[in-house]
């Protein structure tokens, strides 16, 4: 989120365990450009799914994920038609910025 803000991103940062009803409340009321997920644990990458899921079902904004769970589990992450942050900042704002449509 900081790389993000640093870079110009308008970012809202919810922080760890955001119960599901309030991200996808907050996904309507915003209406952002991108979204970007992350999990640490494996044992959350079911509830990376769902929570893609229900995104999707409220806004047509792309999704990026990161994380160490993503590392271990890339083919996970693209199975779900998300983008993948990438491990380095400079990885994870040309990520940001291509699926908003901004900067080089």
């Amino acid at each position: 989120a900081d790389y993000l803000e640093l870079d110009g991103f308008d970012v809202h940062f919810f922080g760890a365990n955001v119960p599901q009803d309030d991200l996808v409340a907050m996904m309507r009321a915003e209406s952002p450009d991108v979204i970007g997920l992350s999990v640490t644990m494996s044992f959350n990458m079911p509830a990376l799914r769902e929570a893609v899921a229900r995104l999707r079902a409220v806004t047509a904004a792309p999704i990026f994920v990161g994380g160490h769970a993503i590392e271990l589990s890339r083919d996970a992450a693209l199975a779900l038609g998300v983008a993948i942050a990438g491990k380095r900042p400079d990885e994870l704002l040309a990520t940001a910025r291509r699926l908003a449509g901004v900067g080089p």
